[in-house]
């Protein structure tokens, strides 16, 4: 299923076919530097994580990115619920979405494909899913990341746990 398609990208729903593709790129030492898997992941492990997720089982929403019909990365989203929204300090009528995501092909690093994936899925939850404020915690050492969420309006909150900022994207 088709969430976002724009001039250079399109953002779909991942598939069970998907797997194969997640597995590689979660093994990519690009990928296994900063995203939190505390061991490179085999396929198994990918289709117990993510098969929920697939099945819609889980609140998480996981969606493959396409650029001129190659996929190349991986993004998600999710809503977050009450208990955790006020630990972050947050108001619990605020509509909070948390999001992660990769770009899984080190070729693909460094085209602003990172920024265009992010515009578009805050696009999409502001006005498909009426999230009023987005929550990312990149690793306080992936400046490449850092650097294309604030070109998307995200801002740095505060440090959590030494290892990752929290940082804020209001609608």
């Amino acid at each position: 299923m088709e969430l976002i398609q724009t001039e250079e990208l399109l953002i779909r729903r991942m598939k069970e076919t998907d797997y194969e593709r997640l597995t590689q790129w979660l093994n990519n030492k690009d990928v296994l530097e900063f995203w939190d898997t505390h061991h490179p992941p085999n396929i198994q492990r990918v289709k117990e994580k993510y098969g929920p997720r697939v099945k819609d089982l889980e609140e998480v929403k996981p969606c493959i990115v396409e650029v001129q019909g190659r996929p190349v990365g991986y993004i998600q989203y999710y809503r977050i619920h009450s208990e955790e929204i006020i630990q972050l300090g947050y108001a619990e009528n605020e509509s909070v979405f948390g999001m992660d995501q990769l770009i899984g092909i080190s070729s693909q690093l460094g085209k602003g494909i990172g920024t265009k994936m992010v515009k578009a899925l805050i696009e999409y939850i502001a006005r498909e899913q009426k999230g009023t404020v987005i929550v990312m915690d990149p690793s306080i050492r992936n400046e490449r990341a850092i650097r294309c969420y604030e070109k998307c309006g995200f801002i740095k909150k505060k440090i959590i746990n030494e290892k990752y900022w929290l940082m804020e994207r209001r609608m």
